[in-house]
């Protein structure tokens, strides 16, 4: 039996774009910060028990762009995947129409993208945390619970029954 996953060990923001089929998480780290262990991603990419998606982008210093599939592999270059990380970068987290041009640095040599977005395309899924209660005949238990939008809730996995 695996081991309770706790998102609430690792906070982190990320962005879920999709791009031509594909949805990636992607994480901006140009700033600073170090990429996801594979594992990391792995559990991240898990459509069951985890955000879900086909990847995790990592946008590096300098317009580096990592990508690590759900599989596990890390492929030189993914083209859905620099769809989404020029849109980024261009309109700076999808909060401004641009029209620009970036270029990703991959692992296949450097990815010139033009990104012609005429409005700001920037909706937010708010995370809400509430507290609920499991009651079975006359015996209760405090959950930890989080809205993640759409009608579903995430009850608190961890919690000992």
């Amino acid at each position: 039996m695996r081991a309770a996953f706790r998102l609430d060990l690792f906070p982190m923001r990320f962005a879920k774009l999709h791009g031509l089929g594909n949805d990636f998480l992607l994480l901006d780290l140009r700033a600073g910060g170090d990429p996801l262990p594979a594992r990391r991603a792995l559990e991240l990419c898990d459509r069951h028990r985890g955000v879900g998606g086909d990847g995790v982008l990592t946008l590096l210093p300098g317009a580096r762009m990592l990508v690590q599939n759900a599989d596990g592999s890390v492929p030189e270059m993914c083209g859905n995947g620099a769809r989404c990380a020029a849109l980024w970068i261009a309109t700076e987290g999808c909060t401004r129409p641009a029209s620009a041009r970036v270029e990703l640095l991959t692992d296949a040599g450097p990815r010139p993208c033009k990104v012609d977005a005429t409005e700001a395309n920037e909706r937010r899924s708010g995370v809400r945390r509430r507290a609920s209660e499991l009651r079975v005949e006359g015996w209760q238990k405090a959950l930890p619970q989080v809205a993640i939008g759409g009608g579903q809730r995430a009850d608190g996995g961890d919690a000992q029954l």
